[in-house]
């Protein structure tokens, strides 16, 4: 009875600490809300999961913490990835994400 009464007390624990995390983060997007966006998006419908997921990379690689936050919220219009991060080597990563992505499902 005390090893099932010490593993419950464990969980409940593990749950809070997930809880808290979550709820006492930084404010800053994370990559599932980022994943989220992108799948709510109508023109990403029917996207591999590994575009999605590429994607998702990609913004947590190269976006500034404010063009995720505006991403996430809904703030960003139409603006392509060159206007996000416009390095060339952002533009690059993008394309070979895109790229090693294509044919999945």
């Amino acid at each position: 009875m005390a090893v099932v009464r010490g593993v419950a007390c464990g969980l409940v624990v593990l749950g809070l600490v997930v809880g808290l995390g979550a709820c006492g983060g930084s404010g800053e997007p994370g990559r599932a809300d980022v994943v989220v966006k992108i799948k709510s998006d109508p023109g990403m419908a029917g996207s591999p999961d590994a575009a999605v997921e590429c994607v998702a990379d990609w913004y947590m690689t190269y976006a500034s913490v404010e063009e995720r936050k505006a991403f996430v919220a809904g703030e960003s219009g139409d603006r392509g990835v060159e206007r996000v991060a416009g390095t060339d080597e952002a533009r690059a990563a993008i394309l070979e994400c895109l790229k090693g992505t294509a044919g999945t499902s």
